[in-house]
């Protein structure tokens, strides 16, 4: 600093209004030295034209120090100017028009400020707010609350998360690369992970790893916002399968999420998930999505979404090893779950077709603390299983998974369910498209617990000392359409038989009640559809059965064989009518026609096999009273009917106590060329046959007594014909007794009715069928 001096700091101002607090000592220090670069200056200024002398009497000293004026020769300004003087020196102290005194009691604690901002008044004293917040610089924010209506949003609002529907914060991509450091030896991918994710935002962000084999020690976990119901979403994003691969050498590696909110979701693709884990009890899971509490309502404000895309998990030498991870990809209760674009390897006991190692894909329900969350809606498309045991496992409470375009390879199933033993909840659909199972040890998929749905379509199965293509063995509705089931491509060695156990699709033994099996083709194989004794009711239709060792074994009930089956050989079994089986010793339920009369009707004819094994054909009204017309085909005559014998009983007929009384017939009913006597109650057969006899008499209501009983005889003997033995109806009602028999008579033969009752009464006769006997 140059002359004059001028003072830039006010030490007794910042006094006066921080008394507290002491002086700032740089600021004296500023102040000091540029004291001294004045003086400094100024004496310089003097001895420009030589050295200073001492001032005589009457010069420049004395005219200052004297009562005189300076001469005019002198100039006052410029006097002032050298000696640094302001505009204040020339002012009087404690005047108006001069300079305040130090102490001026304006300056007091009793100093009147009136009109004057205060700290104590923290601004109350602003009139004009509008212009002093536009003189700061404030928005129209300034004055919202934050976080509530009407106000502005806190910067953590919920709202601002993933499927909430409200304003989206944008995604945050972090370089998992940028916090790798060599320093941090083995941890360094460990710990490069836990900085990157910590430095996103609570609602997640984008994680890049880099190209190369990435080898980390621990397993990277991670639990999403416990008890918050702020969805946060992570994705892990490589360069590619080939070319980004996260290696653990240590047992249970992997990447682990845990959703502690419905809403959280994750994301993982381009990148290879490796294990160096040499044993075989495995090494973890993969990628594991983990839901940890209950359904939350809010889940249908906040649905998650997880996608696994462009995936491959996998030992670090391949299949066929013991390097391989107990679950590939592992879902537990996370819901809507898209899986695409995937490869799951996993080990052998001993190489090749020695005992596959692990699961591909494992989805369950997750269970915590005695309670459980569904995993819903997972869709799985375009994946590859190698060498595992099961390629997909379908367990505990599950509501819906489609598996669609995939092959599996050298595994023990390809799909299969949890074992009904182990169950523990419901499990609902399982959909397969265009799955191809070959190379197997096993079975292509295995259905071994209650399913609301299951299809499979346009899939094939190569049997390869497997068990079967396709094994069902629980109940659940079924459709198997369009798939061929192969055994031939793959005998071993070349040109011998069929491999012993090489069945197509086996149903049983469990029961399972319905299914459909159509246009599927069997081919080579040592059963082409075995039907074990619990399925029941399934229709095989549309199907084409070629050069199997056997083409169906059916050891069910009321399966059914449809007219549009073909084999090469001929031994299929005949086509059947669906569930016509009735309950045992009852024969079969019928096989109805119907059309309508001119008057509206419904008439109906009715085939019916027997309990014998003979067919039944006669016709019935809509009420399905006998109307006309019956044929009956048996082994040894086929006899042609064209109506009854019927006779109802006249009114008033009285039956002694304790006495047979042959029951004879008012009406008879003959239109077809029987022979008859109907006032001797007699039914007489016109030509040698066997005959279907039914009887009913029905007594009045009287209630004494214990015993009412009807029965036929031949030719006036029991000859071991049937009874019917009643007690009273009472209460005011008629008892009824009916009887029925097959019988074979030659010609002349006749048949009689009997009634008894251990009192007197008497039988009820009338215009109807109560009373009756009827022949066929």
């Amino acid at each position: 600093m140059n002359a004059p001096y001028t003072r830039a700091f006010s030490f007794s101002g910042f006094q006066s209004n921080r008394p507290n607090l002491p002086l700032p000592g740089q600021r004296v220090d500023i102040e000091l030295d540029n004291i001294a670069q004045a003086m400094g200056s100024l004496v310089s200024g003097l001895a420009a034209n030589g050295p200073l002398k001492p001032t005589p009497p009457g010069t420049l000293l004395a005219n200052l120090t004297s009562s005189t004026a300076i001469p005019t020769a002198v100039t006052v300004g410029a006097l002032k100017g050298s000696l640094g003087l302001g505009t204040a020196a020339s002012l009087n102290v404690g005047e108006p028009g001069g300079v305040a005194a130090y102490n001026d009691p304006r300056f007091g604690s009793n100093a009147d400020v009136s009109g004057f901002l205060t700290k104590a008044g923290n601004l109350a004293g602003l009139t004009d707010l509008p212009t002093a917040r536009q003189n700061l610089g404030l928005g129209t924010a300034a004055t919202r609350p934050v976080g509530i209506s009407g106000g502005v949003a806190a910067y953590d609002d919920p709202r601002f998360g993933q499927g909430g529907g409200g304003v989206q914060i944008p995604t945050m991509y972090v370089s998992v690369a940028a916090f790798a450091k060599d320093s941090d030896g083995e941890l360094k991918w460990d710990n490069a992970y836990k900085a990157a994710s910590a430095a996103l935002p609570i609602t997640g962000g984008v994680l890049e790893w880099p190209a190369g084999k990435l080898t980390l020690k621990n397993k990277i976990y991670e639990e999403f916002p416990k008890g918050s119901q702020q969805a946060r979403t992570i994705t892990n994003r490589g360069q590619g399968t080939d070319a980004t691969i996260l290696y653990w050498p240590n047992a249970d590696g992997g990447i682990q999420y845990d959703f502690s909110y419905f809403a959280h979701s994750a994301h993982i693709s381009d990148m290879t998930l490796s294990t160096g884990y040499d044993s075989p009890t495995g090494s973890g899971s993969a990628y594991r999505l983990n839901v940890t509490s209950q359904f939350y309502s809010a889940g249908f404000r906040h649905p998650p979404y997880n996608t696994i895309f462009r995936v491959v998990t996998r030992g670090d030498d391949a299949p066929f090893n013991q390097k391989y991870w107990n679950k590939g990809i592992d879902i537990r209760g996370a819901t809507i779950v898209d899986i695409g674009f995937v490869v799951c390897a996993g080990g052998s006991t001993a190489g090749e077709n020695t005992g596959p190692l692990g699961d591909g894909i494992s989805i369950e329900g997750a269970t915590f603390g005695g309670d459980f969350s569904y995993t819903v809606l997972v869709n799985i498309a375009n994946f590859q299983f190698v060498s595992l045991d099961r390629g997909l496992y379908y367990g505990d409470f599950i509501q819906g998974v489609s598996a669609v375009n995939g092959n599996a390879v050298y595994c023990r199933a390809g799909m299969a369910t949890v074992d009904n033993a182990a169950r523990k909840g419901v499990l609902a659909q399982l959909y397969v498209e265009n799955f191809q199972y070959g190379i197997g040890t096993g079975t292509g998929i295995e259905i071994l617990t209650e399913l609301f749905t299951f299809a499979a379509v346009n899939c094939t199965f190569f049997t390869k000392r497997n068990l079967a293509g396709i094994k069902i063995d629980h109940p659940v509705p079924f459709q198997i359409s369009n798939c061929w089931f192969q055994g031939e491509a793959y005998r071993e060695p070349p040109g011998t038989a069929v491999p012993p156990g090489s069945n197509g699709l086996i149903i049983g033994p469990a029961l399972i009640p319905g299914g459909i099996v159509t246009g599927c083709v069997f081919n080579a194989l040592a059963a082409g559809l075995l039907l074990q004794e619990g399925s029941s009711g399934i229709t095989v239709d549309a199907c084409r059965f070629r050069t199997n060792a056997v083409n169906v074994v059916d050891l069910g009930s009321r399966n059914n064989f449809g007219i549009a089956n073909s084999a090469e050989d001929g031994t299929l079994p005949p086509a059947t009518l669906p569930e016509l089986s009735g309950a045992a010793g009852t024969g079969s339920r019928a096989f109805r026609l119907r059309s309508i009369s001119d008057g509206g009707a419904s008439l109906y004819t009715n085939f019916v096999q027997d309990k014998a094994g003979n067919l039944l054909v006669n016709q019935a009204t809509g009420g399905g009273a006998p109307r006309a017309g019956l044929f009956k085909f048996d082994d040894q005559v086929q006899l042609a009917v064209g109506s009854n014998f019927a006779s109802a009983r006249h009114n008033g007929a009285s039956l002694p106590a304790n006495t047979a009384t042959n029951v004879t017939w008012a009406t008879i009913e003959d239109t077809g060329g029987y022979r008859n006597a109907g006032a001797q109650g007699r039914f007489i057969a016109p030509a040698a046959g066997l005959y279907t006899f039914t009887a009913s008499v029905r007594f009045d209501t009287t209630s004494a007594g214990t015993l009412r009983q009807i029965l036929v005889l031949k030719n006036g003997a029991s000859a071991d014909l049937p009874s019917d033995t009643r007690a009273p109806a009472g209460g005011g009602a008629s008892t009824q007794c009916n009887l029925s028999c097959t019988v074979r008579l030659n010609a002349g033969d006749y048949l009689t009715v009997q009634a008894y009752s251990d009192v007197a009464c008497s039988t009820v006769g009338g215009t109807g069928y109560a009373s009756m006997m009827r022949v066929s």
